[in-house]
């Protein structure tokens, strides 16, 4: 899990360096068509093509696909404008969010101290956010639609999860962005202009996919509750990441407000964790 927090930020520096350079449609779909390749060329071997494309969910593993890909491109859209650790602290308002819309889509219950815990996240969201201050930047919603669209993605995740294998899962997430976006992409390509660059457009997706495996590998190996907190360092990944790259530190307020999400995701975790228990 650490190993997946550590790769992420750098996934998104990259996007925020290249966004610089390229339009966000050919980042977007640089970082979905290498995942892709990277996932056929992993599961392949092990599944056989017919085995890794067989879905008894087609149009939950669209919307999927579709969500991801929006999620992606306002994440990497908004890093033009705003640091890669505000940005961060605010894309883990996500577990608050899922926790909201299993309410809204699911019928769970939800008891009070849950509800407390998803309010303090959102009080450390508006710290960081500081709406109406010289530091607010309206990218900061961008990031909080691609958190909200991603939590969506986590909800229809756990309504399927039991008819599709996690490998099917995982290329499907990726399949249907992927062809969208090639698509699209020749009406916005741009030639990269040096080895560099063509290495950042390949890495997003290499990087994204060993994360995600990472990830996946963790979570069988442990309940969620004990590794999912550390997956909070992806924080401390992109604020030395900003601070090494773009010489940018976020100030008091920012580290406050994202120790205030990260506590409440991981009182989340906890809570879910000893209700399962019982």
């Amino acid at each position: 899990m650490c190993v997946a927090a550590m790769l992420f930020p750098v996934m998104n520096g990259f996007a925020k360096f290249l966004i610089q350079h390229y339009h966000p449609t050919q980042i977007v779909w640089a970082r979905n068509a290498s995942h892709f390749v990277f996932l056929l060329i992993l599961f392949t071997p092990r599944t056989g093509l017919v085995r890794l494309f067989r879905c008894n969910k087609p149009l939950a593993q669209a919307s999927i696909s579709i969500l991801l890909l929006v999620s992606t491109a306002m994440m990497f859209v908004s890093l033009e404008f705003i640091p890669l650790a505000n940005a961060s602290a605010l894309i883990f308002t996500t577990p608050l969010l899922v926790t909201v819309l299993s309410v809204v889509l699911l019928k769970e219950k939800v008891g009070p101290a849950r509800w407390v815990a998803v309010l303090a996240g959102f009080a450390g969201m508006l710290i960081v956010m500081r709406p109406g201050s010289s530091v607010f930047h309206w990218a900061a919603f961008l990031v909080l639609g691609a958190a909200a669209t991603y939590a969506m993605y986590q909800i229809i995740m756990r309504r399927i999860a039991g008819w599709d294998t996690p490998e099917t899962t995982a290329i499907y997430s990726v399949v249907l962005s992927t062809i969208l976006m090639s698509c699209i992409v020749p009406f916005f390509w741009k030639t990269p202009e040096t080895l560099a660059h063509i290495g950042m457009f390949c890495g997003m997706g290499i990087l994204g996919g060993i994360g995600h495996y990472c990830i996946a590998h963790a979570m069988r190996l442990a309940p969620a509750s004990t590794i999912s907190p550390f997956n909070y360092a992806q924080i401390l990944g992109a604020i030395i990441f900003d601070y090494a790259v773009f010489a940018t530190f976020p100030d008091l307020w920012t580290w406050v407000g994202a120790a205030v999400i990260a506590g409440s995701g991981i009182y989340l975790l906890l809570h879910e964790a000893r209700n399962s228990r019982r």
